[in-house]
């Protein structure tokens, strides 16, 4: 079967830092050690940090824009306070304002540089500002310092991800992992680390753990069931295709894939589901059409296979594999005449498939064209002189065109190969019987029905000679049991009726 080439970009979840360290400002017994260091607070000191107090919990109230108000405010009063410096930059990165979080947080880090939260802000805001060389410094200086912290860890993970350097992304990702084991971003970029690396079972491993960790993500689910898809591995792609088309029904990447990987293991009325659920996404897709032709058929949808074969063909007029299909299920469906027409143009576009040709001669000599079936298998028989099956049928086709020599030709041709070919012991027949030779045509038919006793044709044709022979309940007998075999030809079943009433 083809399948449409659908291959996936996967879409790593490459985000800065889960959370943000906040300033000091929010870790309650900080500024009680920040007191006994510093000289007695003055009155106007005493306000100015109460002030940063009440803009602190203005944010923790859930109002941002009046606490980076306040902190605004409070930095142009007192631009060298370290706690109001790292505020303002925090808040700077939760409003997503780079350009202003950087300069701020720089002064953070040079006012406060052993504090590893505010080095972290530091580096998601140069990460946010496209700055990832600066932002992976700042990030190693939190890893060396703090190896307990989650954050930079994952940083440096996606930044090495970025650069394409897997064996260092695997590494940081992996302790970020340690410190979160139940965080599926970490999960997906591993998996997106092991693929670069072509590590593809652990990719695999790694993209199942982020989807199953979080099960509400199409991404995820996405990116595992299309890991293990591509690895073959059907049975364990299902799942998560499944998860992703339930999550979005309308993604024709994941319906393809979800009903090839149902084909693959033999569960058809389920690939049928997503492909027909595909469909209103696909109406350019020539290769789905013809997919979704081949699960019809194999569902005994012949109507339905015909309109899916015919809109591949449209889309592609080249494309042989649905010329084929269509031209054998309009054979299968007595079409033949249609069949002829589409094999036909399989020829002109595939000369130089025997295949194609013995199916033009066949469909035209059904569809009673037996000018282009004959000139067909001649063609045939000229490259292929050993194809005695297809010189037995030439020779059929010659005789029903009334060229009777030509046919008796091929016969004696193909019993000088194979004395036993029950087709061609019944062509000599009809041609013995037509010049009278009554013995030689009964010696022909019998030894036609020893070669194959199932030959209906044979039957009735040595009962006519009997009959010429005066052989008249011989050639009953030999009618009934041609009837009995072709019980729907209405020539046998005449005869049968005109001996019996004679």
């Amino acid at each position: 079967m083809k399948l449409t080439g659908f291959g996936l970009s996967l879409l790593a979840v490459l985000a800065c830092g889960s959370a943000f360290a906040q300033s000091n400002n929010d870790q309650g017994n900080n500024n009680k050690k920040q007191q006994k260091q510093q000289k007695p607070l003055n009155e106007a000191d005493i306000a100015f940090q109460q002030r940063v107090i009440d803009a602190s919990n203005a944010y923790k109230a859930g109002s941002t824009d009046e606490a980076l108000k306040q902190f605004e405010q409070l930095n142009s009063e007192r631009a060298d306070n370290k706690d109001v410096v790292s505020w303002l930059g925090f808040l700077y990165l939760r409003t997503n304002q780079a350009d202003r979080a950087v300069p701020i947080l720089e002064k953070a880090s040079e006012l406060s540089p052993t504090d590893m939260e505010v080095w972290n802000n530091l580096g998601n805001a140069y990460m946010m500002a496209n700055m990832p060389e600066k932002a992976l410094t700042a990030f190693q200086k939190v890893a060396d310092q703090r190896g307990d912290m989650f954050e930079p860890q994952y940083n440096i993970g996606t930044i090495f991800l970025q650069r394409k350097d897997y064996d260092q992304a695997i590494a940081s990702l992996n302790k970020a992992a340690q410190l979160r084991s139940d965080d599926p971003f970490v999960q997906n970029n591993l998996g997106v680390a092991y693929e670069g690396n072509k590590n593809y079972a652990d990719a695999c491993k790694a993209f199942g753990r982020a989807s199953d960790l979080k099960q509400d993500n199409k991404t995820f689910a996405k990116n595992a069931g299309f890991s293990y898809y591509r690895q073959k591995m059907y049975n364990e792609a299902i799942p998560y295709l499944e998860r992703a088309s339930s999550l979005d029904s309308t993604d024709g990447q994941v319906n393809l894939a979800l009903s090839d990987a149902f084909m693959r293991t033999n569960r058809r009325d389920d690939a049928a589901k997503y492909y027909e659920t595909a469909a209103g996404s696909q109406n350019d897709n020539s290769p789905f059409w013809y997919n979704l032709g081949v699960i019809r058929m194999s569902l005994k949808n012949e109507g339905g296979a015909e309109e899916a074969y015919q809109k591949a063909i449209a889309l592609n007029p080249n494309d042989l594999d649905a010329l084929n299909n269509l031209g054998v299920l309009y054979f299968n469906q007595g079409k033949y005449q249609d069949s002829e027409t589409t094999f036909d143009k399989l020829v002109g576009l595939n000369p130089g498939s025997l295949q194609a040709k013995l199916n033009l001669a066949s469909a035209a000599c059904k569809a009673g064209d037996m000018d282009r079936a004959t000139t067909t298998w001649k063609d045939i028989v000229r490259d292929n002189p050993n194809r005695m099956d297809v010189r037995a049928n030439l020779a059929n086709a010659m005789w029903m065109n009334k060229d009777y020599d030509g046919a008796k030709y091929h016969y004696a041709e193909v019993l000088h190969r194979d004395k036993n070919n029950a087709e061609a012991l019944n062509g000599m027949g009809l041609w013995y019987l037509q010049n009278s030779r009554l013995a030689d045509a009964k010696t022909s038919f019998q030894a036609s029905i020893r070669s194959n006793p199932n030959n209906a044709l044979a039957y009735n044709n040595l009962g006519v000679t009997l009959e010429r022979m005066n052989q008249r309940k011989q050639a009953i007998s030999m009618m009934e049991r041609a009837a009995k075999m072709a019980p729907d030809n209405q020539q046998i079943q005449n005869n049968l009726k005109r001996m019996k009433s004679g």
